[in-house]
């Protein structure tokens, strides 16, 4: 695993931690941080689908 990957699992972690209610999102292709994340209770979005919901946010 990269490190970004673990500064991102430590991150949610804390979050998790600090504010047990606050949902938690993560914008990845990367299937085993999606993984790890899901198991912590994030919500996982693809890049793609994440970028639609941009443009149309924009309109």
């Amino acid at each position: 695993m990269f490190r970004a990957d673990n500064a991102i699992l430590e991150h949610m972690s804390f979050c998790r931690q600090s504010a047990s209610s606050t949902p938690i999102g993560l914008v990845t292709k990367d299937g085993d941080l999606a993984r790890q994340a899901g198991a912590m209770g994030a919500t996982i979005m693809d890049p793609e689908e994440f970028a639609t919901l941009l443009e149309l946010a924009a309109e």
